[in-house]
């Protein structure tokens, strides 16, 4: 049964990954929709280096905002990514567990004036997110770690507005629950 699931998941995964037309003439009234899948890869030295690379590279396509929620962000890539684009004048926002909050990494965001919140209600904070431009959602079992490279993960990245909003959406009611 498992094994279906997946199936299913990886064939819509790809399947909304190649829905885009390849005729130049389609309508800009439709919506640009597109999920990206990455694994672990362990026929590679560091098997989630790929993921890493792939956070790494879309939030410095950021023009104008990212919005990060994670339960711990102690990757060095994905926190010196986070603060020079910070230092580009793009928007940036983390919400993270409580328990993490004294992390280098998170003090360095507030010692530069990143807005940090901890994340502490009403349990603790596991979602793992990167909204990027209110259009790029990056989710999935990925922490955003050092340690997550070397574990068995998935990634998304979502390129759906819908989705993206109700990530938004989300995300604002944590940041304005947490003080």
């Amino acid at each position: 049964m498992k094994k279906s699931l997946w199936f299913v998941f990886l064939v819509f995964s790809v399947s909304c990954s190649s829905t885009q037309s390849s005729t130049s003439a389609q309508s800009s009234a439709t919506a640009h929709r597109s999920i990206k899948v990455y694994f672990s890869d362990f026929t590679q030295d560091v098997p989630g280096q790929a993921m890493e690379d792939t956070i790494v590279s879309e939030i410095k396509a950021a023009q104008k905002q990212i919005l990060v929620q994670a339960f711990d962000i102690n990757s060095d890539a994905i926190c010196k990514a986070l603060r020079k684009m910070y230092t580009k004048h793009v928007r940036v926002k983390v919400l993270v567990d409580k328990r993490y909050m004294g992390e280098d990494c998170v003090t360095k965001f507030e010692n530069r004036g990143i807005p940090t919140r901890p994340d502490d209600d009403p349990a603790f904070a596991h979602n793992k997110i990167i909204i990027i431009d209110s259009s790029i959602v990056i989710t999935g079992s990925y922490n955003f770690t050092e340690h997550a490279k070397q574990n068995v993960e998935n990634l998304l990245v979502i390129d759906d507005p819908l989705l993206v909003q109700q990530y938004s959406e989300n995300w604002w009611s944590r940041w304005n629950e947490s003080k």
